[in-house]
């Protein structure tokens, strides 16, 4: 599993608000240290501004996991990806994946 590096100053950036600095670094760090981080750099910068989609943010995400040949980005608001040439799943779709991938 992969996350784009934007997702891990996302995850401080609200992380320290609810939770204070220390565990926000603590959880950034888990998370570098459990996923695939994935680049954002130029080329990706200009993919996702060349995309329809009206959140720039999610146009990263997408060019983003494009460019890694990802299956699915998982994200709170599936409303934003809808112009996504990747499935779309919400956190409980990819536990329902995930589910059904164990019983395979």
């Amino acid at each position: 599993m992969s996350v784009a590096a934007l997702s891990l100053a996302n995850l401080f950036y609200i992380g320290r608000r609810i939770v204070g600095t220390v565990q926000a670094r603590a959880d950034v760090r888990r998370v570098a240290q459990t996923f695939n981080i994935l680049a954002v750099d130029r080329a990706t910068i200009l993919q996702a501004d060349a995309l329809p989609g009206a959140d720039f943010e999610d146009n990263l995400q997408i060019a983003t996991a494009t460019n890694a040949a990802l299956t699915a980005i998982v994200t709170r608001d599936t409303a934003g990806f809808t112009a996504s040439p990747i499935l779309v799943w919400s956190p409980a779709e990819l536990l329902i994946q995930l589910a059904n991938a164990r019983a395979s």
